[in-house]
């Protein structure tokens, strides 16, 4: 166990550095916070180190016991207080490395994702998608970090059993249409639309949704084969992308279940 107590510490102004995205790709390590996310990244693999705060090394020692072999450091509150991206600091700072990525197209149902930027959306998106059984989402370039703070928070740890990737829409898409892939879109205010409750989904699934304020692309139009719409009261115009995202893997999800 080792124990750092200045902020001008070389590893201390090393991790501070992974606030920065171009810093963690570099490096491949990424930092969380909390007790629950740090037991979840270790049963997972990923966790590398835990850094914790003086004052509660008592408190959470079976914890730093059954991470068995992690680098434990202890560190004090304004330590804490550099290294934490939030607003109330938890006194357990984790270091992860990135996940390795996997093969593509690999599961039956998938998630596509155009250009999202809200971190929240996407933190509650994976969440959802590891509750109803969805491993792989692909993201077009451009979206919100995965490993930004926010995110990282959201996910309440979906993170760590989630396979996501950045791609180029286009190549993406054909590259769906290849392997058989039925896909869903959702195309707001188009004269062809099957309500989500009249879908029967049957095979290899793909859905596709766009971001917060502009939807899909236009250009990607002709590789949908069926545009869904979640039928709402016409006080509502739409819903909230995770929100939506949510309902309709959860369709999926039951109808496999019923199967």
């Amino acid at each position: 166990m080792k124990q750092i107590m200045s902020l001008k510490n070389p590893l201390i102004q090393d991790l501070v550095l992974l606030h920065d995205k171009k810093y963690r790709d570099t490096k491949q390590l990424f930092l969380i916070e909390g007790d629950h996310l740090i037991t979840v990244a270790f049963s997972q693999k990923q966790l590398t180190t835990i850094l914790i705060d003086e004052k509660y090394y008592n408190k959470f020692d079976k914890l730093l016991k059954d991470c068995y072999g992690v680098d434990i450091i202890v560190i004090n509150e304004m330590i804490i207080k550099k290294l934490s991206q939030n607003k109330s600091p938890q006194p357990l700072i984790g270091l992860c490395t990135m996940k390795k990525a996997n093969t593509h197209l690999t599961t039956n149902n998938i998630i596509m994702i155009d250009t999202i930027q809200d971190p929240g959306n996407l933190g509650n998106i994976l969440r959802s998608a590891v509750a109803f059984n969805f491993s792989e989402i692909y993201l077009s370039q451009g979206s919100v970090d995965l490993y930004n703070h926010k995110v990282i928070s959201a996910s309440q740890g979906a993170i760590f059993y989630s396979n996501v990737y950045y791609e180029e829409f286009e190549q993406l898409l054909i590259k769906v249409k290849t392997k058989q892939y039925k896909i869903y879109g959702t195309f707001l205010h188009e004269p062809n639309t099957t309500n989500l409750n009249k879908i029967t989904f049957s095979g290899k699934t793909a859905l596709l949704f766009g971001n917060e304020g502009q939807g899909i692309n236009d250009k990607y139009k002709s590789y949908i084969d069926t545009n869904m719409i979640i039928k709402t009261t016409s006080n509502v115009e739409s819903l909230n992308l995770a929100t939506s995202i949510a309902i309709v893997i959860y369709c999926l999800f039951v109808s496999n279940i019923l199967k």
